[in-house]
C-alpha cells in the first residue's frame, strides 16, 4: 500500500454476538481536546471523519483465509456505500491486519488500504453492571431515517441519519458514565440506555426524539 502509515483518527467499532456493529471515526486532534465531561460541548461534523453502523459477516476460502464484509445500513458520508470487505489476519501478540480495496469517498476511486486493530477491554475498573449487550435500530419515511445504538460493557455508541443529517455519539464509563464525543442536532437514545436518562418506560415499545426505536438484540455473559 502506497504511503506512510498513519492514524489520524480515534476510531471504535463495538461489535455485538449477532454482528451489528457501529464504527464511528472522529479526528484525534479533536479527540484528545474533549475533556470526557458529560456536558461536553456539541462538536460540528466538521469533526467526524466517517460514521457508519449495519451487520457484518465473515468466510473462509479454501486456503484458509478469513475474510470480512460489513454492510453499510448507515453511512454519514453516502447513501450508496461501495462494497466494504478485507482479508483479516492475526498477529502475534492478538492485533488483527485489514487488508482490502474499497471506494475513497474523498476521491471517488478504488484503493487498496491497510487497517491495524486492537481489541480493546469491554469494561475498565470499577464497572459493575455486568457483561451485557443491546442493539436498538429505528427505520422511518422509507429509510430516510434509520438509526442504530450499541452498548455493550462499558461502551456505548449509536448513529442517526434523517435525510442529510447525522448524528452520532460515543459513550465510555470512566468511573461513571460519559459522553465523549457528539456530533449533530438530533436526539439519541444512548442516555437512556446507560441509565442516565429518564425513561422508565417499556424498551420494547421506546420512543425517543419522536421516533420509535425497536430493540433487535439483548446479550448477556
Amino acid at each position: 500500500v502506497p504511503g506512510e502509515p498513519s492514524e489520524p483518527t480515534s476510531t471504535v467499532v463495538l461489535t455485538s454476538p449477532l454482528s451489528y456493529f457501529i464504527d464511528i471515526r472522529v479526528f484525534k486532534k479533536q479527540a484528545e481536546q474533549d475533556t470526557l465531561a458529560a456536558s461536553a460541548k456539541e462538536k460540528s461534523l466538521g469533526d467526524l471523519q466517517w460514521a457508519f453502523a449495519g451487520q457484518s459477516s465473515s468466510q473462509h476460502d479454501s486456503a484458509g483465509r478469513k475474510f470480512s464484509s460489513w454492510k453499510h445500513w448507515i453511512d454519514s458520508l453516502t447513501d450508496e456505500p461501495a462494497e466494504d470487505k478485507g482479508e483479516m489476519i492475526s498477529l502475534a501478540g492478538g492485533d488483527v491486519l485489514e487488508k482490502g480495496a474499497t471506494r475513497n469517498e474523498e476521491t471517488g476511486k478504488v484503493e487498496e488500504y491497510e487497517e491495524l486493530w486492537t481489541e480493546m477491554p469491554l469494561v475498565t475498573p470499577g464497572f459493575d453492571e455486568g457483561n451485557q449487550c443491546v442493539v436498538l435500530k429505528v427505520e422511518e419515511h422509507s429509510g430516510r431515517t434509520r438509526g442504530m445504538v450499541i452498548k455493550i460493557g462499558g461502551w456505548c455508541q449509536g448513529i442517526l441519519k434523517k435525510g442529510e443529517s447525522v448524528t452520532v455519539e460515543r459513550w465510555c464509563w470512566e468511573e461513571g458514565w460519559k459522553r465523549v464525543v457528539r456530533f449533530g442536532d438530533e436526539v439519541l437514545p444512548c442516555k437512556d440506555l446507560v441509565g442516565l436518562g429518564d425513561y422508565e418506560g417499556d424498551w420494547r415499545d421506546f420512543r425517543c426524539g419522536g421516533l420509535g426505536w425497536t430493540v433487535v438484540e439483548v446479550a448477556s455473559w
